[in-house]
């Protein structure tokens, strides 16, 4: 199985409740959460996700890779 990645970066004051609908919603649409990296000194956090990649010959079900967009 192959598979696809997105990287999402947050900075600035996101509370717990935005991030846990955001990740939701990015589930919605395939994406798994595989790491958390926070950088204090930039107060960013970066969210990895994956999910499978879309196979010759079988139609996308998923179309949308998320960004910052899916935490508001």
């Amino acid at each position: 199985m192959e598979w696809e990645y997105s990287v999402v970066a947050e900075e600035g004051n996101v509370t717990n409740g935005e991030i846990m609908d955001g990740l939701n919603r990015a589930g919605v649409h395939g994406w798994e959460l595989v790491a958390v990296v926070y950088h204090r000194e930039q107060n960013k956090v970066w969210h990895y996700l994956k999910r499978p990649k879309e196979q010759k010959g079988e139609p996308r079900k998923i179309s949308r890779i998320p960004t910052r967009s899916y935490l508001t």
